[in-house]
């Protein structure tokens, strides 16, 4: 006759249980990190003076490239 367990959870299925949890984790921690990162690289911000920067008095606080080359080039902070 064989004798039958009844603990629960063999150490095979824990440490299987435990391999999947670990892979899933690593995976939504993976995705979140990566979508965080990659809403840095896209600017929320809106052009309110057609992408020309000189004359318009929101350029200091302006995040566009068009803005960020606008001040470089010139060396001011503002319109």
């Amino acid at each position: 006759m064989k004798k039958e367990k009844d603990e629960g959870m063999t150490r095979r299925d824990f440490i299987k249980s435990m391999g999947f949890t670990f892979f899933f984790t690593t995976l939504i921690a993976g995705t979140a990190v990566l979508g965080i990162k990659g809403r840095d690289n896209f600017s929320l911000e809106k052009c309110v003076n057609d992408y020309i920067c000189r004359g318009c008095g929101l350029v200091s606080e302006c995040g566009l490239p068009q803005a960020l080359s606008y001040k470089k080039a010139t060396g001011k902070e503002g319109g």
